[in-house]
């Protein structure tokens, strides 16, 4: 793992399991043996703390055993993972770094279909509810 000058330390899951892990944990020794865990779906990015809807949870851990099982989740968690500094020289890298602009375009795609999507919701909910009572039978009932 990757320590800053604070103590933080940043390391990356990649490969083939990358994929299976998408929510964040990060373990703060605090002082007197006690441990912050704040877990949760951001990013470290604007959208992942600022603007997106993410989950984060924050928990206070004094209890040793807790501290331990802490530790040992966040190990199994980050089995596979690698140091920031070894990934900015891997191939993986460099093959991110290749794809990012289709990745943006892609990205930019998506947001437009979602927009797309949010904007032909209903405005109304309980008309929108009241229709679709009406036209389910309707739509429930056989041909012919």
């Amino acid at each position: 793992m990757l320590r800053d000058q604070t103590g933080a330390s940043i390391s990356l899951v990649t490969g083939p399991e990358a994929v299976l892990f998408h929510p964040k944990l990060w373990l703060l020794e605090g002082r007197e043996g006690t441990l912050e865990v704040v877990s949760g779906s951001g990013n470290l990015t604007a959208g992942g703390l600022c603007d997106n809807r993410e989950q984060f949870e924050i928990a206070h851990v004094t209890d040793a055993q807790e501290i331990e099982a802490q530790w040992n989740r966040f190990a199994a968690l980050t089995e596979g993972a690698v140091t920031l500094e070894e990934m900015l020289g891997s191939i993986a890298w460099k093959e991110w770094k290749q794809q990012l602009p289709e990745r943006r375009q892609l990205a930019k795609r998506a947001r437009q279909l979602d927009q797309r999507l949010a904007s032909s919701a209903p405005k109304n909910m309980e008309k929108a509810k009241e229709e679709l009572r009406r036209d389910v039978p309707e739509l429930a009932r056989p041909a012919g």
